[in-house]
């Protein structure tokens, strides 16, 4: 039987790993995207003609690299938060307040991915983009990839909490720093 720490240690292990293939994938497509532009850049200034199909490449690439990243944001804590009423409780609120935070953003995440699902195979299906010839799915794909995003690290967190509910205070000193709290 696995005890509470081997647990963590396996899933903190699993996501590790995910957050270096999600950080590299997006700093490749973030790299893709720089050196298209560029070249883009350098035929419309100095040859006079730019090629059409590098503008929707770009934009497909960069939110493909912003819904990738979402994931490891999500686990720092790097996203937009508003989290100036989660500070004003005392500290015996904050666990079971970020519980339903996480079980909130962990609905969102599903639902995200069930409609991008159903948007992206139904409609990304059937439709393709004129300039680059491929299927609209290939690019709508990014929104249910983004929702599983949301849920796996959402549940990450969750499982943190629930094996060790430490981490809400570490977490809060590392976004607030060490503050004096009414208890």
């Amino acid at each position: 039987m696995l005890n509470k720490t081997k647990a963590l240690d396996i899933i903190e292990n699993y996501f590790n790993r995910l957050d270096r293939l999600l950080w590299m994938s997006g700093s490749l497509l973030i790299g893709a995207l720089t050196i298209l532009v560029g070249i883009n850049v350098v035929l419309r200034y100095v040859f006079g003609a730019s090629q059409f199909w590098i503008q929707p490449l770009a934009i497909y690439l960069t939110i493909w690299a912003a819904m990738l990243i979402v994931g490891p944001l999500f686990r720092e804590d790097e996203h937009l938060t508003i989290n100036f009423l989660f500070r004003r409780f005392p500290a015996a609120y904050r666990a079971p307040i970020r519980v339903i935070e996480l079980l909130i953003i962990m609905g969102f995440g599903i639902i995200v991915l069930y409609h991008g699902w159903e948007y992206a195979f139904g409609l990304g299906l059937s439709t393709s983009d004129p300039s680059l010839g491929l299927q609209m799915v290939w690019f709508y794909a990014a929104i249910p990839t983004c929702g599983l995003l949301i849920a796996l690290y959402s549940t990450e967190k969750l499982l943190q909490i629930l094996f060790d509910p430490s981490v809400i205070d570490a977490d809060y000193e590392r976004q607030f720093g060490k503050q004096e709290v009414e208890e």
